[in-house]
């Protein structure tokens, strides 16, 4: 009973953090709904996150088929079980991994790491950091009735498109 009862649990608790995701991404697209046409979207990850992410991916399948195999020689169903479970564990960090922090810009305002919306409406100005040395460009937002601003930071290849859409929004 209780063999039965751990085994009926195990891919539910492992699948948790992959229907959280799903849950996550449904309402990121009512969102981007909202936000109209996206422009540009905008990945700030290294390649080292990207790397991590493939490597999580590697590993939780080579651990599925070793698993996986290890049960089926022996004909233990538990073990199959586990493996299960601990694979969609891991593939669904992989993605979520993966899926964090990008920013999208749209018609009407962005959306992003903050994960709330930014409408073009409360930005009173956006103003865009000199500094040549970095690797990423910060630019700061700054909103009505609000003291500090917030910064965002864009890999230097997507600058001048930025720059585009800003002064596009800013026209409107």
């Amino acid at each position: 009973m209780i063999i039965e009862l751990e085994s009926i649990l195990m891919p539910i608790v492992a699948a948790s953090p992959l229907i959280y995701t799903y849950f996550r991404h449904l309402k990121r697209k009512k969102i981007l709904k909202s936000l109209g046409d996206v422009e540009l979207v905008v990945k700030p990850k290294s390649p080292l996150t990207k790397r991590m992410s493939v490597i999580i991916g590697i590993f939780a399948s080579l651990f599925f088929i070793l698993l996986f195999s290890m049960a089926y020689t022996e004909g233990r169903l538990d073990i199959a079980r586990i493996a299960g479970s601990q694979t969609i564990m891991l593939a669904s960090l992989a993605f979520m991994s993966y899926d964090y922090g990008k920013i999208f810009v749209g018609e009407k305002g962005i959306y992003g790491i903050t994960k709330e919306v930014f409408l073009w409406d409360n930005i009173e100005k956006v103003e865009f950091d000199n500094d040549i040395k970095q690797t990423q460009y910060g630019v700061k937002f700054y909103m009505k009735d609000q003291k500090i601003p917030l910064k965002f930071y864009f890999k230097r290849s997507k600058i001048e498109e930025l720059k585009k859409i800003f002064e596009k929004m800013k026209k409107n």
